[in-house]
């Protein structure tokens, strides 16, 4: 385990029967870009170490690591994880890798667009409270698409004590628009109905996306990134970052799956 720190769990926040966040110890040396994700790694009750890659939700001036989490019946990884209390053991990767950092999108960006379903909202949430960022965007939108009301994680943090904080540091645009799929809600249509229609542009009063001044990040379930990826290059022209050229969106592909 040399390429992991032994880490403490902190608490442990059980959302539903579904969902569940927990925070860690972090060691002082370790470093990581707001958006970023790393290993999480566990033993399990063969003695075999499983790991799986998880976005960090906190800061990176945080004294604590903080990830989200769903559970996943008979999930070789989530059982064990789900059922961590305070004082377990868990290692966490030294090195943190991602494509969701905003030095990755082509600079001169007017909004930025975070996008995301169900846990994929772990990095955005990292992200708005880097508050370097707020120095190349004028409006942030954060986009929360998921199957039921219950699973709008962090959804009281976001519309009470964030924007609070972020008046009180700077005059942006922070734009918070959650989407719940399944049942009534005051936006039920799935992302790329919403980006189709042109509603979200209507909804946020602002225009539809052009190279000139949106900057685009995805996070989610895979079919949801295939799918705007494809809009996003086949009407709009936009390309992906990539490690060879920086981007006018990027995505993120690393998932837990079991």
């Amino acid at each position: 385990m040399e390429k992991y720190n032994l880490e403490k769990i902190k608490s442990v926040h059980h959302w539903n029967e579904n969902l569940f966040s927990f925070k860690c110890t972090r060691k002082n040396n370790f470093k990581f870009k707001n958006g970023e994700f790393v290993l999480l790694s566990l033993i399990d009750k063969e003695n075999k170490i499983i790991y799986r890659a998880y976005s960090i939700l906190s800061s990176n001036y945080d004294n604590y690591l903080e990830f989200l989490s769903i559970k996943i019946k008979n999930g070789i990884f989530t059982n064990i994880l789900k059922n961590l209390i305070v004082g377990d053991n868990i290692y966490i990767s030294k090195k943190p890798s991602g494509t969701l950092i905003f030095e990755n999108l082509l600079n001169k960006g007017k909004n930025l667009w975070l996008l995301s379903t169900g846990t994929g909202l772990s990095p955005f949430l990292s992200i708005i409270k880097n508050y370097e960022l707020y120095k190349n965007y004028s409006t942030i939108i954060l986009i929360h698409s998921v199957n039921y009301k219950i699973n709008l994680s962090y959804r009281y943090y976001i519309n009470n004590i964030f924007y609070k904080n972020i008046i009180n540091f700077n005059k942006l645009n922070f734009i918070y628009y959650p989407i719940v799929t399944k049942e009534k809600f005051i936006n039920n249509k799935r992302i790329t109905e919403i980006i189709k229609s042109k509603k979200i542009f209507y909804d946020t009063n602002l225009k539809d996306f052009n190279e000139f001044k949106d900057r685009i990040m995805i996070c989610g379930n895979m079919s949801m990134l295939i799918d705007i990826k494809n809009i996003l290059q086949s009407f709009y022209n936009f390309y992906e970052f990539s490690s060879n050229q920086m981007g006018l969106f990027a995505t993120e592909k690393a998932f837990i799956e079991n």
